[in-house]
């Protein structure tokens, strides 16, 4: 069997022992990791482009087809590679852990996952002059670290509700390797280490980070960060309580309450510093007279396959309700679908909707994860980011009932990080009470912009009417994408009638299509309007 590494390194071996021939050449090895690394295929036009990028269209395939008889036969392995127009590695005949990676994460297997992630993708591996595949390592490299990030984050959570403090504190330590800087890693490892009665090393820890930030980042701590290395530094020494429990009655401690975290505390994001006080600054000396762009790009969905849609949804409403904000520019998530076109699985959402709000020039990017408390409640943790460094600029973790309520206190609480208040801004007031209609309006973007899909897109928009006949929004895509329907009694006649309470950035866009179907020459006004007040 061939095993194909790509963790920590690009490797491939045969039973065992290390390969050779064309499994050591540079080019062939950047195949077998390309190919790998796509669950569903790439095309050979992209595969050329990325590997071989100086050739035209015919050289290239030849080259391309050269390499896949080369790997064919010093692998030994004549069904190596599937497909004709679309190629893929055969998994009958190899294995590669970047596919059983995400395989153990669509399972929900987390443990299975971090116990794959040797080390970034294709670590210390290169290509001289391929400039497509660098940006294609980097953006997998990005997402794949973002991934078990997040699923370190998930193993701490749960190790700690169930009162496994050690286990927690090994999850943490685990993410502080991928994310040395990380402030929430840091607090989480310090407050594990003190539930398991190991105090002083928790508050060695704190003081090793403050260290290293100031030495190598010139920079100082999160203040919450410190304050908790001196809390912990000035109380009494204790004994760990599943200790204590386990000596009274000889079996394990029973699990604790759910904690909950502070507002540092949320998803992870990749290897690279994630200190909101640095960034701040270097943000500001960087772009003292620039406007900051915010887009809302993906949501992680760890809910459960039940409520599926939940997630998308939240995003949508949370970059809809950030737009109230006055003196904020944020990115439509119509605008972020149209630009990243079709999404051929969900664990490429993040990097497509980071490199689509990069073509629409947003400077920061707000993502994280959804998830439900034993209890019932939803909790959205998520961090701002800055797109020019993909250094964590602001971090924060809300809880509520249901999506509204999480939506209405994660604005308040990115406002609050901005210099702004929100507290009083419900998303509900400016769109729908109805979840189920949010949904469908949600899935009718997603049709419409991404898969292209006109007919579904229509029938999702009018399902979420039927779900809520006052729904300005759905009723506005309806009436612009329906070519059949015209006039004072149209759908789009319809959303001016509810334009009313809708947002003002909705509401433009509703003004604007109605001018565009009476022909009123203030069309070219609006459309002003929204490209200034609304990029």
């Amino acid at each position: 069997m061939l095993e194909l590494r790509t963790f920590g390194g690009l490797s491939i071996t045969v039973d065992g022992a290390v390969a050779n021939g064309a499994a050591i050449q540079r080019k062939t090895l950047a195949l077998l990791a390309l190919l790998a690394a796509t669950k569903h295929g790439i095309s050979r036009d992209k595969l050329v482009a990325y590997l071989w990028p100086e050739s035209d269209t015919a050289h290239g395939r030849n080259l391309l087809r050269q390499a896949c008889y080369a790997l064919r036969r010093d692998l030994d392995a004549p069904e190596l590679v599937l497909g004709s127009t679309e190629l893929r590695l055969n998994p009958d005949v190899v294995n590669s852990d970047v596919r059983q990676f995400q395989d153990a994460l669509d399972r929900g297997d987390h443990a299975a996952a971090v116990a794959l992630y040797q080390g970034p993708f294709l670590d210390g591996f290169f290509l001289s002059e391929t400039e497509e595949f660098e940006r294609w390592v980097e953006g997998e490299r990005t997402r794949l670290a973002y991934e078990v990030s997040s699923a370190l984050q998930l193993l701490a959570r749960e190790a700690g509700d169930a009162g496994r403090f050690q286990a927690e504190a090994e999850h943490w330590r685990q993410l502080t390797q991928i994310d040395p800087f990380s402030a929430r890693a840091a607090i989480g490892m310090m407050q594990a280490l003190d539930q398991a009665g190991e105090r002083v090393a928790a508050v060695q820890h704190g003081d090793s980070y403050q260290a290293r930030v100031r030495k190598e980042l010139g920079a100082e701590p999160p203040a919450e960060l410190i304050a908790l290395t001196e809390r912990l530094r000035n109380q009494t020494p204790m004994t760990s309580r599943a200790s204590a429990e386990r000596g009274r009655t000889g079996s394990p401690a029973p699990p604790r309450p759910a904690r909950v975290r502070p507002a540092t505390i949320l998803t992870a994001m990749i290897t690279v510093v994630a200190l909101g006080s640095v960034l701040v600054a270097n943000t500001a000396r960087r772009s003292r007279a620039s406007v900051s762009i915010i887009a809302v790009g993906a949501i992680r969905d760890y809910t459960g396959s039940d409520t599926s849609g939940v997630a998308p949804t939240v995003a949508e409403m949370l970059a809809t309700n950030l737009a109230r904000i006055p003196g904020l520019h944020v990115l439509s998530t119509a605008r972020l679908y149209e630009l990243s076109g079709p999404l051929r699985g969900q664990s490429e959402e993040n990097t497509m909707m980071q490199r689509a709000a990069r073509d629409a020039r947003a400077t920061q990017l707000v993502q994280g994860m959804l998830y439900r408390r034993p209890g019932g409640a939803l909790r959205l943790e998520l961090e701002r980011v800055d797109l020019a460094t993909g250094v964590v600029l602001q971090e924060s973790g809300v809880e509520g009932a249901d999506v509204f309520a999480i939506t209405d206190s994660a604005t308040a609480a990115l406002a609050a990080s901005l210099g702004v208040k929100a507290d009083t801004m419900r998303i509900a007031d400016v769109t729908t009470t109805s979840f189920a209609a949010y949904r469908l309006y949600v899935a009718g973007l997603r049709a419409y912009y991404r898969e292209e899909d006109v007919p579904a897109a229509m029938r999702l928009f009018e399902a979420a009417l039927a779900e809520d006949s006052e729904f300005a929004m759905a009723a506005y895509y309806a009436g612009t994408i329906n070519p059949v329907l015209s006039g004072p009694k149209s759908h789009l006649a319809q959303a001016v009638r509810l334009a009313s309470h809708a947002s003002d950035r909705e509401r433009l866009l509703i003004r604007a299509g109605w001018a565009r179907e009476t022909g009123n020459p203030a069309d070219l006004a609006i459309a002003e309007t929204l490209a200034i007040r609304y990029p």
